[in-house]
């Protein structure tokens, strides 16, 4: 994902929506940066890793 403000409006189903940004690509937990459980706005920033589970679309804002 290039970098910028992205939001989705939510989950896909019942389960929830589960996004971060990363560091790095590695599975490391002091590699996430930030995290979130239900829908949101996310910053990516230039070099970091994004990565979302069971969400909706994500759209770039800014």
């Amino acid at each position: 994902m290039k970098a910028g403000t992205y939001k989705t409006s939510g989950p896909e189903g019942s389960l929830g929506c589960y996004w971060e940004r990363a560091s790095n690509a590695g599975v490391e937990f002091d590699a996430i940066i930030a995290h979130l459980d239900g829908s949101g706005r996310v910053t990516v920033n230039k070099g970091e890793v994004f990565k979302s589970t069971r969400c909706q679309e994500w759209k770039r804002t800014g």
